[in-house]
């Protein structure tokens, strides 16, 4: 049976489409567009197009991995055709990629693809993700002080890119970077000013981004409030997290919700409530495939079993927790794993001179919290 030929025209079409945000217009067509550009119905500039702009629907579906494979085709056709007209020399889907393969815990292959983004010739925008992946990359590796530095320069560097949404970018992660070392009042100071930018709603895709942003943020500072025994603090950044995911759902962002209350369930004693939100939370990042947060479950779990005391499952728990964040290389998390492992017996001990106060193991449980940042 013969091929069906379709139109250049259309392939112009479906490209505008996506650069202009009509997605659900685009994504009809997508899948017969890829297939047809397997084939020999267009000239060759435009076939890596239109995998990248598949690539960029299916991220938007969040169907991380299949976008992965298609971005990552696509960049590769590209580097061969040249620039094409519409989408460039791809900087804006390289962008994509490398925080999808964060996202996905491949820091490697999100390494690899930065060093073209650091073109100094090269766009703001995109050299300003760049330095932003940087900094998330040393503070995965346990240089949270070479993150700072990054952050410094893309605070700079956003300066320089138009409108509210460059320096909104760092506010927040610098946010998140300061609530994981502990210092929590320097991290809620920034939120609340990042807040009053992301929530004054919107629509199209920067509110999306902005809803995105803010519920990030404050599931990450919910979460460290708790741990540091600021309960109102904890409530109301997990209620500006959950009006944010309401305001934009999406798998991944109702998933960090789960997590988050889950600690949240786990410190007010309600285990069950805790236990439930965080097997949803388990089953949406095991099927995203996002393997640093689902090593935030495990560890959750983890915690979770020891405040309830059930000690002969705790420490296997643990265990998995730093096999899963030694294996995606989270060198942080394991050096603090390793050393509450190693106190375990001592820990398991002390608490059994003590006599009155919080639960011996909701102590453990908080104290490894902190540790973590």
């Amino acid at each position: 049976m013969a091929r069906r030929r379709i139109p250049p025209y259309a392939v112009r079409k479906f490209l505008d489409d996506v650069r202009v945000g009509n997605h659900e217009r685009a994504a009809a067509r997508a899948d017969e567009l890829a297939v047809w550009c397997s084939g020999h119905a267009v000239t060759r500039p435009q076939t890596p197009a239109v995998v990248l702009a598949h690539g960029e629907i299916l991220l938007r579906n969040e169907d991380l991995l299949r976008a992965v494979s298609y971005l990552e085709q696509g960049l590769s056709m590209l580097d061969e055709t040249g620039p094409h007209e519409i989408i460039g020399n791809g900087d804006h889907h390289r962008v994509l990629l490398v925080s999808t393969l964060l996202q996905l815990g491949r820091y490697q292959e999100a390494a690899h693809y930065l060093t073209p983004m650091e073109d100094p010739s090269g766009p703001l925008d995109t050299r300003l993700a760049a330095l932003r992946c940087r900094a998330q990359l040393a503070a995965i590796y346990g240089n949270p002080e070479g993150a700072h530095q990054f952050l410094n320069t893309a605070a700079t560097v956003a300066e320089r890119v138009r409108g509210m949404q460059a320096p909104a970018m760092v506010d927040a992660d610098r946010a998140c970077l300061l609530a994981t070392q502990g210092r929590l009042f320097e991290a809620m100071a920034i939120a609340d000013r990042l807040f009053a930018r992301t929530l004054r709603g919107g629509h199209g895709d920067r509110a999306r981004w902005a809803a995105a942003s803010t519920a990030a943020v404050a599931f990450t500072l919910s979460r460290h409030a708790v741990d540091q025994g600021r309960g109102y603090d904890a409530e109301r950044f997990l209620v500006a997290g959950i009006a944010a995911v309401e305001q934009a759902p999406s798998a991944y962002g109702v998933a960090h919700m789960d997590l988050a209350m889950a600690r949240a369930w786990r410190h007010r004693g309600d285990f069950v409530n805790a236990e439930l939100a965080l097997r949803k939370a388990a089953v949406a990042f095991s099927r995203l495939g996002c393997r640093p947060a689902a090593a935030l479950v495990s560890l959750e779990d983890a915690c979770l079993n020891e405040a309830r005391g059930t000690a002969s499952a705790t420490v296997n728990l643990f265990e998995r927790a730093l096999r899963e964040f030694e294996e995606i290389g989270h060198a942080w998390e394991v050096v603090a794993l390793q050393r509450h492992l190693g106190r375990y017996d001592e820990l398991a001990q002390t608490s059994a001179a003590v006599d009155a106060g919080p639960s011996p193991t909701d102590m453990r449980a908080s104290r490894l919290a902190r540790m973590l940042g």
